[in-house]
Parts: C-alpha cells; structure tokens; sequence
C-alpha cells in the first residue's frame, strides 16, 4: 500500500531511513497504458530487448518500464567500467615503458659505474708503480753518494 501524491512522503522518508533506494512514477501509468490502443503500441516497442515475454506474461507497463530502466542504468554502468578499465590498461602500459626505460638506464648506469671503477684501481695501481719507481730512485741515489748528479 502508498499513497498518492504528496501523501507519499512519509514512505519515501521511511524507505530512506531504512537504506532502500526508492523510485517515484508518474501516477496513472497503468490506466494510460491499459486500453487497446497503448497494447498496439506496445506490441511495435515490444519487439526489441524481448519485451513479448513481458507482455505474454502480462507485467504492468510500469513494471517493463522499469525493467528497461536497468537494463539501460547496468549498460551505462558497463561501459562507464570498462573504460575506466580501458583508461587503467594504458596507465599500466605507460607505467610499464616507463618502468623498463627507467630499469635500462639503471643497467647503463651501472655498467659505466664498474667501468669508473676499472678506471680508478687502475689509476691506484699506476700511483702505486710510481711511487715504487721513485722509491727505488731515491734509494739507490742515496748509497752511491749524491747520484751522479749536477749540471
């Protein structure tokens, strides 16, 4: 049982109130669409998204109105998902590319790392050799006298 109008109110506050979602219709829907003539057009309209079921059935226009309403609001729903999917695909993609660009540059940035290493123990040991060299230099200078030395 409701009521009509905006004696309504109080069911709609009670629906809300109870975390129901709620849909008000236009009153007189059945008794506009009840005569012969509303069947016929009806029947045309019927003929997509199987609405002859409904209508051998006999569901209230209202009740196949609304079934269409969520057919419609899911679609919508459908689609609004899988672009978001879609959208979430190329943000992965994106996020992939740049993921292995940023892992490549890593890898050559550690490959001229080892190399400066390389580099930098090779110059320890040419510093090493030197000082070795003018070690030797300068000990055998020293025994011999002066070093044969003056010019």
């Amino acid at each position: 049982p409701y009521a009509a109008g905006p004696a309504c109110a109080p069911a709609c506050a009670a629906a809300r109130a109870a975390g129901l979602s709620l849909a008000l219709f236009a009153p007189g829907w059945s008794i506009e669409c009840g005569g012969a003539q509303c069947a016929s057009e009806d029947a045309d309209a019927a003929a997509a998204a199987g609405e002859e079921a409904a209508a051998a059935a006999g569901m209230l226009p209202e009740l196949r109105h609304n079934m269409r309403m969520l057919v419609e609001l899911s679609e919508v729903r459908m689609q609004q998902t899988h672009r978001k999917l879609r959208a979430e695909r190329d943000a992965m993609r994106s996020y992939s590319a740049r993921r292995d660009a940023h892992a490549a540059a890593a890898r050559q940035t550690a490959t001229r790392l080892e190399a400066i290493e390389e580099v930098q123990a090779a110059l320890r040991r040419c510093v090493a050799g030197a000082k070795a060299v003018r070690q030797a230099q300068l000990s055998s200078a020293a025994p011999g006298g002066g070093g044969g030395g003056g010019g």
